[in-house]
């Protein structure tokens, strides 16, 4: 981890602890990802897998822990970072014509495509904003195992 990711996550933790104790409650927690639409019961296995110490609090030094281990939190520097690599017209929105040139290679046929987006597309816009590419990365993160997984895509073979 470099220097300004940590002074990142101190930004971040310094930001969601409210109650400016050094630590942060589930309810802290929670409040800092309303945007992220997390459901209670998905809240409370994030929050399980950071609280190491089971004291019901996040210690900055959880806070560290889990959030070098990419399994459990995502760095959202990093997918705004990979989703305006993906926006190729710099319009702020994810097209299937931009998905399909920035993922060239991937073995994947029109109508999964077409799941991917209606998966992605919370408001069946036609396009992905920055906001719901987090949600859905997110959601591939805690919902291992299902379609939203990159690694379990179909393919068209």
């Amino acid at each position: 981890m470099t220097t300004q990711e940590k002074e990142e996550l101190r930004r971040v933790f310094g930001d969601l602890d409210t109650a400016k104790n050094g630590i942060l409650s589930k309810d802290e927690i929670k409040k800092g990802l309303t945007e992220y639409r997390m459901t209670d019961s998905e809240l409370d296995e994030v929050f399980r897998s950071v609280d190491k110490d089971n004291s019901g609090a996040v210690e900055y030094t959880e806070f560290l822990i889990a959030a070098a281990d990419h399994d459990i939190l995502l760095s959202k520097e990093k997918l705004e970072h990979a989703f305006k690599l993906f926006d190729i017209n710099g319009d702020g929105f994810l097209t299937f014509e931009e998905l399909d040139k920035a993922i060239a290679g991937v073995a994947l046929n029109a109508e999964d495509w077409k799941n991917i987006l209606e998966a992605v597309d919370d408001n069946s816009d036609g396009k992905i904003s920055l906001k719901e590419f987090v949600n859905f990365m997110i959601d591939a993160k805690i919902k291992r195992g299902s379609i939203t997984n990159i690694e379990n895509l179909p393919s068209d073979q």
